[in-house]
């Protein structure tokens, strides 16, 4: 049974919300999805916050106004943990929520205030009995990509353990996953900015544009320092990466960047998409932030840098008006 029904390729074909606007389009309608870590768990069930609201126009700049927020609910979890939901995806007519902690993907619907599972992942090239963490995700062509962290996963002071959060998941309108090992493409992107040996880039916020041909990285950390786990903690990067082939590559300094912040999701907006709308996370201590901003494809402040919540919200997509 098909994941959803078979359309032909083209641009927007994958992105029916987008018949919902045009370029200028002075309000949009925006979801986000939290990441409450240990803290999803309710009872029996594990849940995740939604946050439903608008993008609107002010002058040349954007705003941001909350209009609902609900709890989405699911018995599944791994280990005690589950519903740590890191990213959101609009693909071809359905809304999928992604689970960092169990691979699961799940259909949302925003009307009746639901999650329905649908897939789970399982980590690396998939012959695991871990689930994937996953971190982002996006469409490509007619596909699904949904990643992780795109950086070897290690022991909290940096000791190497394995790759599997370089590998990479595709996924078909007929809901067959494909494995795509990325290891030299997250290599070429880390280079892309300087950073070589034992310096890392850990990625929660990737996007596609079909009518640019083009990908967008905005990494949550990098440095050219080894992993810690403490220190991680303000390493929030400074860079938008963009590139068409994974060998050239175009870097855009962030105008906003705060070591504290960094970016968790990421989106082009419809039919305007020399324009990146972004989610910023803080994590320090028991500190816990998401900021909304907006920025140009190069590199010009739309949207100043607004706190939504102290809750951790990790992804966000753009739902019919």
């Amino acid at each position: 049974m098909a994941l959803i029904k078979r359309l032909t390729p083209n641009s927007y074909q994958y992105q029916p919300v987008y018949k919902s606007y045009h370029k200028n389009s002075p309000i949009l309608r925006v979801a986000l999805v939290s990441d409450l870590d240990k803290a999803s768990k309710e009872g029996q069930m594990w849940r995740s916050v939604v946050i439903v609201g608008i993008i609107f126009r002010q002058g040349n700049s954007y705003d941001f106004q909350e209009q609902e927020e609900f709890n989405i609910s699911l018995p599944i979890n791994e280990n005690g943990r589950g519903m740590e939901l890191s990213e959101l995806l609009s693909f071809n007519g359905s809304l999928y929520g992604f689970d960092d902690r169990t691979g699961l993907v799940c259909a949302i619907d925003i009307e009746k205030k639901k999650a329905y599972p649908r897939l789970i992942l399982r980590d690396g090239d998939s012959f695991s009995d871990k689930g994937m963490k996953i971190e982002w995700a996006t469409v490509y062509k007619d596909s699904m990509y949904v990643g992780s962290i795109g950086k070897e996963f290690t022991t909290p002071r940096g000791e190497y353990l394995n790759d599997n959060p370089l590998y990479v998941k595709q996924i078909n309108v007929d809901g067959k996953v494909s494995v795509l090992n990325w290891k030299n493409k997250f290599n070429a992107i880390k280079n892309a900015v300087g950073i070589y040996g034992e310096g890392y880039m850990i990625h929660e916020a990737v996007a596609y544009s079909a009518s640019a041909n083009k990908w967008y990285f905005a990494p949550r950390k990098c440095s050219n320092e080894r992993y810690d786990d403490i220190k991680d903690e303000v390493r929030g990067c400074p860079y938008i990466i963009s590139t068409k082939d994974f060998i050239h590559f175009n870097i855009i300094n962030d105008p906003q960047h705060d070591f504290n912040k960094g970016f968790s999701s990421i989106k082009v907006l419809p039919h305007d998409e020399n324009k990146l709308i972004y989610l910023k996370s803080v994590e320090v201590g028991k500190r816990s932030e998401t900021y909304m901003g907006m920025i140009s494809t190069t590199g010009e402040v739309i949207m100043k840098e607004k706190l939504i919540t102290k809750m951790k919200m990790e992804g966000i997509e753009f739902i019919p008006i």
